[in-house]
């Protein structure tokens, strides 16, 4: 399958819903049972009654005490939501700040040019045609080493923030890290051609055919949905799709020397082989829009995700955003 990624497609940023967190707070309840056991008689019996501090005095001092502690609880509570208030309002990183910039750095820089810097900001951002990401995928490199450290700088950036201290980045993290890891995925030795499908079908039969494509979309499974149209339910229905077809094909007399002769199915395909054709060339139309997509969503996402990062560090919101 030929990626789109050449075409005209419109900017994507993607965004999202965070994580939002709760508590909930307990009641200070105390009980004084008191009980006196010494009934009149006794009392009068006694020659000698120790009596300490007076009944009511003692109440009083245990009262004070758990006014004193339910005091102390709700002034710590307090100062524990304001810190979480201020942190949160203030962009404060929960992670050292210096290692999330270096850690976006990296992956902004080998993504736009192949190469990791410390500064991003000093780089001189290349047009999505120019940029290394898309280069590699014209020229074929992108499988050759590149994609698993562009994905290994993600994961290094993924891991170097508290993803419950920003709404919008972990929204970005989110969208970004799924569309990542759908190209990578696919162009690193997961993509399908209905001539290797073709092959393994008359080499090992059905059944290995199958087995193929189970396992060539698995890794998909785990993405969900993007941009309207799960992947992995598209990617694996137009495989066996395709199976299905082959299976037709050769059922008419259309295959003959591992070839498809197309000059026969036009003359011999039934309704049904039209039917099924069509569904599979939809399918297949899906996934190569979701990948050119994916492609221009990972260009643009990089200016979203400096923002976002930018205000997660020092609270202030892009000057050009603000006017």
């Amino acid at each position: 399958m030929g990626p789109s990624y050449n075409d005209s497609f419109s900017s994507f940023s993607s965004g999202g819903g965070g994580l939002s967190s709760g508590g909930s707070g307990g009641i200070f309840s105390g009980k004084d049972t008191r009980q006196n056991n010494m009934n009149q008689s006794e009392m009068n019996n006694r020659d000698v009654i120790l009596t300490p501090s007076p009944v009511g005095e003692r109440s009083n001092i245990k009262k004070w005490i758990v006014i004193i502690l339910v005091a102390l609880v709700v002034v710590a509570t307090g100062l524990g939501i304001a810190w979480m208030v201020i942190g949160r309002n203030s962009g404060s990183p929960a992670s050292d700040t210096a290692d999330l910039e270096k850690s976006f750095s990296n992956y902004a820089c080998y993504l736009m040019n192949g190469e990791v810097c410390d500064n991003f900001d000093g780089l001189e951002v290349p047009s999505f045609e120019d940029s290394y990401f898309v280069k590699s995928l014209d020229d074929g490199s992108f499988s050759e080493g590149y994609s698993s450290k562009l994905k290994e700088y993600f994961d290094a950036f993924n891991d170097s923030y508290n993803k419950e201290n920003d709404a919008d980045l972990n929204g970005l993290f989110y969208s970004n890290k799924a569309t990542l890891y759908l190209v990578v995925y696919y162009y690193n030795g997961n993509s399908l051609s209905t001539n290797e499908i073709l092959e393994k079908y008359l080499s090992d039969g059905e059944e290995a055919a199958k087995a193929m494509i189970t396992s060539m979309v698995a890794p998909f499974e785990s993405l969900g949905v993007l941009y309207g149209v799960n992947f992995y339910e598209t990617y694996y229905k137009w495989g066996m799709g395709t199976l299905e077809l082959i299976k037709d094909y050769e059922r008419i007399g259309c295959i003959g020397d591992g070839l498809i002769n197309f000059e026969c199915v036009s003359q011999r395909m039934d309704s049904v082989m039209n039917d099924r054709k069509k569904t599979i060339s939809k399918q297949y139309m899906d996934m190569d829009a979701i990948l050119g997509y994916s492609i221009n969503a990972l260009y643009n996402n990089i200016f979203n995700i400096e923002e976002a990062v930018e205000f997660l560090i020092t609270g202030e919101e892009d000057e050009e955003d603000e006017e």
